[in-house]
């Protein structure tokens, strides 16, 4: 299934499962991630019937070869360290520049988080 999403989502806590649904609901075909494959597993199995557009992965590798290029990825992940860890799992897969930047709503607020790469250009040589 190479290229054929839309868009990516690694995190499926309740807000990446909620973000996951409504996009797709806006048919828009959309490939999602979790670290822990269950939480995937269980994701798909109780929406995939309804959204045809939701498709899952076990695995980063085949994750990020399922989106078509220019490929666009949400991170829905605790913030700091471990946007900052999937951030560098993913710069190895990735093949061009890639623009970076990563925000949270608190409040009603949009909030700027702390993040090596935080509004930077990374260039994968």
């Amino acid at each position: 299934m190479p290229n054929s999403s839309d868009i990516g989502l690694i995190g499926l806590a309740v807000m990446g499962q909620n973000l996951a649904l409504n996009i797709a609901d806006h048919d828009y075909k959309t490939s999602v991630y979790n670290r822990t494959y269950s939480k995937t597993e269980h994701f798909i199995n109780n929406n995939a019937l309804n959204n045809q557009n939701l498709v899952g992965f076990d695995s980063l590798d085949s994750f990020v070869e399922s989106l078509e290029s220019p490929k666009k990825i949400i991170i829905m992940v605790q913030a700091g360290p471990a946007t900052d860890s999937v951030i560098d799992s993913l710069i190895p897969l990735l093949d061009k520049e890639i623009l970076l930047s990563t925000a949270v709503t608190q409040n009603g607020q949009i909030q700027f988080l702390e993040s090596n790469y935080l509004n930077k250009k990374v260039f994968i040589l």
